[in-house]
């Protein structure tokens, strides 16, 4: 028979398994550390601006602002944006953002402009910043880096201010990826600034007031038969040849520009105002984020992760 002596002790050892096995508090998952979404990035803020702004008229203009190299003094002027020039990821220019979106801001100039002028000779480029403002969206963009000159050669004669000025040097066109970035940024010009490019005063040279005893039409009729009576007449309007054609080489004096930018400063001024500081990381310091990231508050997924908002 079962004693009730051995009952009582198998009641007793039961309530104690109970114990060890269900307590009172049961433990806590262990919380994983918090991750943040970065920011959205400077450049896909930039895509919606110029999306919203497309259609209005000079919405691509931009001050762009270089130090002379001689007297240290600021230079600003305004050009035309025109677009991003993409290139492949083993490319020494390599540069994009979130979405794959390419950094690297292209714009055109003359070999024989200040801009050109007063960058030191012998380098290929130079520190600039661009300032982008949309007034629709009160927006500004402070974007800065390396300024380089794309050209038709290594060096060029097109500079011609003064006879003792020598061979500007630029990135030579033997990269396939920018002369082709520059060939087809002169296809899609249009025809006013193809024919500017074509003109024989250098830029900055005293101007040359037009005899005021020929007016516009007698000049374009003049110009017409000097056309027609030459076998082989030269591109001197719009930039296109006798067929209307677009000539396919451009002038050795048309430049590409490329902006390399590794800093902007964002500025919003409607709603809720704030500044958004992005910073391009050194490969270096890219690789060292992305493998500490586990351990890191921030998701770095790109070069450009380094993004803070401050105070406008």
């Amino acid at each position: 028979m079962f004693s009730t002596t051995s009952a009582a002790r198998a009641s007793s050892s039961s309530s104690s398994l109970d114990a060890t096995t269900s307590p009172q508090h049961p433990q806590q998952p262990q919380q994983q550390p918090q991750q943040h979404q970065l920011p959205q990035s400077w450049r896909s803020r930039l895509e919606q601006s110029m999306s919203v702004t497309r259609s209005i008229r000079g919405s691509n203009y931009v001050q762009l602002a270089t130090v002379h190299h001689e007297t240290g003094e600021p230079r600003c002027r305004t050009v035309v944006m025109r677009g991003f020039v993409t290139v492949p990821e083993h490319h020494a220019w390599f540069n994009v953002c979130d979405n794959n979106y390419s950094c690297l801001l292209q714009m055109c100039t003359d070999a024989r402009s200040n801009k050109v002028q007063e960058q030191p000779q012998g380098n290929t480029s130079t520190t600039a910043e661009l300032v982008w403002w949309f007034p629709s969206r009160k927006e500004q963009y402070r974007i800065r880096g390396a300024l380089h000159f794309v050209g038709a050669d290594k060096t060029t004669t097109a500079t011609a201010t003064t006879a003792t000025t020598p061979p500007l040097v630029f990135e030579t066109n033997e990269d396939e990826i920018f002369a082709k970035a520059r060939l087809d940024l002169w296809a899609k010009l249009s025809d006013p600034a193809r024919e500017s490019f074509y003109q024989v005063g250098c830029p900055g040279q005293a101007y040359t007031t037009p005899n005021d005893n020929n007016n516009e039409e007698k000049e374009e009729e003049e110009e017409k038969e000097e056309i027609a009576n030459d076998p082989a007449p030269l591109p001197v309007r719009d930039g296109r040849d006798a067929d209307g054609k677009v000539v396919p080489p451009p002038p050795d004096n048309f430049v590409l520009v490329v902006l390399n930018p590794n800093y902007v400063d964002y500025l919003r001024l409607g709603g809720t105002q704030y500044r958004q500081i992005d910073q391009k990381q050194q490969p270096a310091a890219a690789a060292a984020a992305e493998s500490s990231s586990s351990s890191s508050s921030l998701l770095s997924d790109d070069a450009w992760s380094n993004r803070q908002r401050v105070n406008p």
